[in-house]
């Protein structure tokens, strides 16, 4: 397992740099992804804090700056969202595939791919447009996972995040 601190200093970077600093590392985390499910989870780790730490832990980053950052993210769904699909697809078969041959070190390491996918999934779903969840896979993705019995509950999370955008802004043209 990797820890979120060894993942966080490079989101910080790309804070305090701006978004030219996130196209040019871009290629070479989706590279990285493909190496292994410790790659992958590093990444998908990274990938959830970039818009925590953009859209959550933003007290030193005010007006003009985080809009900058905010619309370099969005400019980067169509990256980004495709990357957390197909890795989150590729190592959830992984994951089972390796259950099923009794592989339980193997399994367990493609299982916390998926779950920091979910993680990273969660951390878009209270922003991005739920357009961009769909076309790039994300909410099939998500709905595949709620008949697995190990990640159905953070899938869920997801539907909630998401249908909680919707709720509210029903409740407020409503009042």
């Amino acid at each position: 397992m990797v820890s979120e601190e060894s993942v966080s200093c490079p989101c910080s970077g790309v804070r305090r740099e701006g978004p030219d600093l996130w196209q040019e590392l871009f290629p070479s985390l989706a590279s990285l992804s493909t190496q292994g499910p410790l790659q992958a989870e590093v990444v998908s780790m990274m990938l959830r804090w970039l818009p925590e730490d953009i859209t959550v832990h933003n007290e030193d980053v005010e007006g003009d700056r985080r809009r900058l950052l905010l619309r370099g993210l969005t400019e980067s769904l169509p990256e980004i969202l495709p990357l957390l699909y197909n890795l989150l697809e590729r190592h959830y078969g992984a994951a089972m595939s390796e259950a099923s041959r009794q592989q339980v070190d193997l399994a367990k390491q493609h299982a916390a791919v998926v779950m920091a996918c979910i993680n990273a999934v969660n951390a878009y779903a209270e922003w991005a447009p739920v357009l961009d969840l769909s076309r790039y896979g994300i909410i099939n993705g998500c709905g595949a996972l709620l008949s697995s019995p190990d990640f159905r509950l953070h899938a869920c999370e997801f539907f909630k995040l998401v249908c909680s955008r919707y709720a509210t802004g029903l409740f407020d043209m409503i009042s």
